[in-house]
């Protein structure tokens, strides 16, 4: 299950990517062969440069992943709480009055 979900997050993070930067790592990866393919052989790009390129599009990409875990986290969490709400139904509340006033910091007692 877990690597399902490692799959479908990282799709949307590289959809995320594509939709904000206009390419995700596919796209540059392709735009990185091709500018290797026809680099001028007597003057070839510097390899320090080609890799601070690999490496700056690998941080955006793992920033996008980081984001899109995060967004799958906190939904799990809403669902969580949804979920443990559920609980409570069947259960009797006593309250005095149909609304809990806070006052000096302090909320009334509320029991179930």
């Amino acid at each position: 299950m877990i690597t399902t979900v490692s799959t479908t997050d990282t799709s949307a993070a590289s959809a995320a990517m594509k939709q904000s930067m206009g390419m995700n790592k596919d796209d540059f990866l392709k735009l990185f062969i091709t500018q290797l393919q026809n680099q001028d052989p007597l003057d070839p790009m510097d390899a320090t440069e080609q890799i601070s390129q690999l490496a700056q599009i690998t941080q955006v990409e793992q920033s996008y992943n980081i984001n899109s875990n995060l967004e799958s986290v906190i939904s799990s969490l809403a669902d969580s709480a949804t979920l443990s709400a559920i609980s409570y139904v069947g259960s009797e509340v006593t309250a005095s009055g149909s609304e809990v006033y806070l006052q000096e910091g302090e909320a009334k007692d509320i029991n179930f």
